[in-house]
């Protein structure tokens, strides 16, 4: 019987981004393929880095205007 230590958080993080070498991406996908619980913090971890994502966007949204609002003062200036 062999125990496998679950993979850390930074670990399945980076395997979602693909930042893993090849030897790590293709144990953690061994892993991952037997262990139910790192399958799951994965998936927990992938649904809250969208939901940052998508606050972030939000976030930003708010503070950068459309294009509109530039072009408008462009054209104001141009005008003058």
């Amino acid at each position: 019987l062999e125990i496998h230590p679950h993979i850390p958080d930074e670990e399945l993080l980076l395997a979602l981004d693909g930042d893993l070498d090849e030897a790590s991406a293709v144990a953690v996908a061994a892993h991952l393929r037997q262990c139910e619980t790192c399958q799951a913090r994965q998936t927990e971890l992938a649904l809250r880095l969208g939901e940052f994502s998508e606050l972030w966007r939000k976030d930003l949204s708010r503070e950068i205007p459309g294009p509109a609002l530039p072009t408008a003062r462009l054209r104001a200036r141009l005008a003058e």
